[in-house]
């Protein structure tokens, strides 16, 4: 059991490793060209030459490990929801949470915002060409991520005095708020990300500040927008999906070893 208790530390290692080791590459290669290394990607006449794209873009590697940690803690709430059974509250806490979870995850991998902004922008708008388009379709992202916000919230706060006297670890609890900080850090950015096109101007700048399109690599100040929206915004719910899920094993883990602590004491008083 004592080595169980470890993964959750390693995983959050494991992620913060494979971001660092990405961003070191996408910072060197795409930003920096050390060695004419981005020059080098183009001359293969790559579909695309920048790293941040394979590593970023949505369905990469980056987003793919995201719906895996958002899968997990799906099943983690509901392994937790059948340990706390005899505590209804906090049963009913984390199937809440849960719910959300998958909430989260279906919009996460089929963009259900745009297809829900798409039918309210046709029914009240005529128009629609993205989640900025319109202030109908604005207006319902914001209100679906709303939605999503309350429902990963409103059960923290209505059962924190049981849940913060059932979580053990400290670590725990540090990983929680920060995937939760995470998550809610990147709704925002996306729920309001073409309002005023806020950021692609500063994706734009980080862009002209390197002089970037100087380069073959980068052929437009347009992916100012898909700077932010993929390579930061991603990294970002990456942290969150899987810092959730480091926190929910965690949790899991110390329930299944109190309750295994509780067992053994009873059968050592009934044999003795």
């Amino acid at each position: 059991m004592e080595k169980l208790i470890k993964i959750p530390k390693r995983i959050v290692i494991a992620v913060l490793s494979y971001l660092a080791i990405t961003w070191t590459m996408v910072i060197f290669i795409d930003f920096l060209n050390i060695g004419g290394s981005s020059d080098w990607l183009v001359s293969k006449n790559m579909n695309n030459a920048l790293l941040w794209v394979h590593f970023f873009t949505e369905g990469s590697p980056t987003e793919m490990f995201q719906w895996f940690f958002i899968s997990v803690s799906v099943l983690a709430c509901g392994v937790i929801s059948g340990l706390h059974i005899k505590k209804s509250e906090l049963s009913k806490c984390f199937m809440m949470i849960g719910l959300g979870m998958a909430i989260m995850l279906m919009e996460d991998a089929g963009n259900i915002r745009h297809l829900i902004a798409r039918l309210v922008s046709i029914l009240f708008y005529d128009e629609y060409s993205g989640s900025g388009s319109n202030p109908y379709a604005t207006g319902t992202i914001v209100l679906i991520y709303s939605i999503l916000g309350f429902l990963m919230v409103f059960p923290l706060i209505k059962y924190r005095g049981q849940l913060l006297s059932s979580v053990k670890s400290k670590s725990a609890i540090r990983w929680f708020v920060i995937g939760y900080f995470a998550y809610g850090f990147a709704s925002v950015v996306s729920a309001t990300e073409q309002m005023g096109n806020w950021v692609g101007r500063v994706g734009a700048g980080i862009i002209d500040y390197f002089s970037l399109t100087e380069r073959a690599a980068w052929h437009s100040r347009e992916l100012g927008f898909y700077l932010l929206d993929f390579l930061v915004e991603e990294s970002i719910e990456l942290i969150g999906a899987s810092f959730i899920f480091a926190a929910l094993l965690s949790y899991a883990l110390s329930l299944i070893k109190d309750m295994n602590t509780v067992q053994s004491e009873s059968k050592t008083k009934v044999t003795s």
